[in-house]
């Protein structure tokens, strides 16, 4: 096991060992963005089999904005517990970890451990709840283990729309028809959005909408970049009144799953935006182009969770385990 920086891994290589990506923050396309404006934080536990992102942090406020964010994702983590030491690494555990036998998994923790541990210090590891070979190895141990999140995703692989539906009981595909008609009656469409000349608008609501939630935010010079570089692997969908954007998000692409994230909205047209179904729509519009993109899963985070739920998305736990 070594460490490594992004720049001395290759989008395949990420891809191959760290496997299905369901977090944004983890996606390849994501880190390289961070990494290209200045702002990167992970380094990577890397062998020849499997890649584990990590994040050090020192109790501060963080010297960037991706520091920031990441500092505030543990503060949330760590209230949990009641130990947690000055110095903390966050890891966090691919799901492709279950394809690898438990004596396997024991001596890579214990070499990320060993590698860690030179300081006096805490070690979280963040990881979904289905990871059953992982949560084995702490089974009998002393560690603490909580459930501190979840995310939601949807299974599109191989499906058409209409046999993607079908997956659906009757009345949420009555639902979703309804939606659908009701949309096209409304004075909102759907389309693309071009980041080079709607970047700035797209910060606004993006920061407007954080800031309702008390979610921390990335700073302009990550939307500056999107306007200036053209990214394969990322999409912005959007809903628009006339010419005016009021409603988008991130559409991320790694490997065959892609993420929904980053969502921006106009609060002013909050009440049309429910009355219409828009926000409705734009779920179903990323459902369509996973669909498309012949992706396996799609993955929405956490939040709205009931809403999600109209159209198949299912939540999973992500547990936190400190040693």
């Amino acid at each position: 096991m070594v460490i490594c920086n992004l720049n001395e891994l290759d989008r395949g290589q990420y891809e191959e060992k760290f496997g299905e990506v369901d977090w944004r923050e983890l996606s390849y396309t994501y880190m390289d963005i961070m990494q290209k404006i200045g702002d990167p934080c992970f380094q990577y536990f890397v062998n020849e089999d499997i890649i584990f992102p990590f994040y050090k942090y020192q109790m501060s406020d963080g010297k960037t904005e991706n520091e920031k964010l990441l500092n505030e994702f543990i503060d949330i983590l760590g209230s949990n517990f009641n130990d947690l030491q000055l110095l903390t690494y966050l890891v966090f555990v691919p799901l492709r970890i279950n394809d690898f036998r438990e004596e396997v998994i024991t001596q890579w923790l214990y070499e990320i451990c060993c590698m860690l541990k030179r300081e006096e210090c805490s070690i979280l590891f963040f990881y979904s709840e289905k990871l059953e070979r992982f949560k084995a190895v702490f089974e009998n141990s002393s560690c603490i283990s909580k459930v501190c999140s979840y995310n939601t995703m949807a299974h599109i692989m191989g499906r058409s729309m209409g046999e993607f539906l079908c997956t659906l009981n009757g009345k949420k595909r009555a639902n979703i028809r309804r939606y659908l008609e009701r949309f096209q009656k409304s004075p909102f469409t759907f389309k693309e959005i071009n980041v080079s000349t709607e970047w700035k608008r797209m910060e606004k609501l993006y920061i407007e909408t954080c800031k309702k939630y008390d979610e921390p935010y990335e700073n302009k010079k990550f939307w500056e970049y999107l306007a200036t570089d053209t990214i394969p692997n990322l999409k912005w969908l959007g809903i628009y009144h006339g010419e005016t954007l009021v409603l988008f998000n991130g559409y991320w692409i790694d490997g065959d799953s892609a993420i929904m994230s980053m969502t921006g909205k106009d609060y002013k047209y909050e009440s049309e935006v429910r009355e219409w179904c828009a926000y409705l729509i734009l779920f179903y519009k990323n459902i369509e182009r996973a669909i498309g993109d012949g992706m396996k899963h799609l993955y929405n985070g956490y939040g709205l969770q009931e809403m999600k739920a109209k159209f198949g998305f299912a939540a999973t736990n992500y547990i936190v385990t400190i040693i």
